[in-house]
Order: C-alpha cells, then sequence, then structure tokens
C-alpha cells in the first residue's frame, strides 16, 4: 500500500463514488435521479401551461382584432351619419327658408 495518503479507503473500480447502498433498492445513490421523474412531470406541467396561456393569448388577440374592427367600423357608420344629419339639417333650412319666402309672398298678395 505504498503511495496512498494516510487514513483514506479505496472501494475498488470506482474510487470516486461512495460505496453502494441500499436507497430503495436501486442501487448507488445518483442525486440526479431521485428527482428526474418530478423533472419530467414538471417539464410536461410546464409545457402544457405555456400552450394551454398560448391559445388563450391568441384567442384573446383574435377577439381583440374582432372587437377593434367592429368598434372602426361603428366610428366609421357614426361619421357617416352624423355627415347625412348635417346635410338634412341644411336641406332642411333651405325648405324652411323657401317656405317662408312662399308665406311673405302669399302675405302680400292676400
Amino acid at each position: 500500500m505504498a503511495g496512498k495518503a494516510p487514513n483514506t479507503r479505496s472501494y475498488g473500480a470506482a474510487a470516486t463514488a461512495p460505496p453502494p447502498s441500499n436507497y430503495g433498492g436501486r442501487g448507488a445513490y445518483n442525486p440526479d435521479s431521485l428527482f428526474s421523474g418530478a423533472r419530467d412531470w414538471q417539464n410536461d406541467d410546464v409545457e402544457a401551461l405555456a400552450s394551454d396561456q398560448r391559445s388563450r393569448l391568441l384567442h384573446t388577440n383574435e377577439r381583440l382584432d374582432d372587437h377593434s374592427d367592429r368598434l372602426a367600423r361603428a366610428h366609421r357608420t357614426a361619421l357617416q351619419s352624423e355627415q347625412i344629419g348635417y346635410e338634412i339639417q341644411g336641406q332642411l333650412r333651405e325648405d324652411r327658408e323657401k317656405l317662408e319666402r312662399a308665406y311673405g309672398k302669399m302675405s302680400m298678395i292676400t
């Protein structure tokens, strides 16, 4: 045993790993394997949540676009209605002036 440091044990071929233990009958200790199933479940859950959020966001954006289009159409309709109202008001003013002139002429004749 020349060349070995004092107070060290040799574990054979796997000198860097601790000795095998009985962790539920699964062999050597592997910290990555303890929660790998949980990580897989979490990754699937996160992916499902992200996919659900993505689809809800797309649906919400579509609805927002539809409502924006409807609002723009309603605004155009309101502006057109306002313009038509001004035109009608102008025609009524002209008709009133004509009627007042006609009434005035009739008043002079009778």
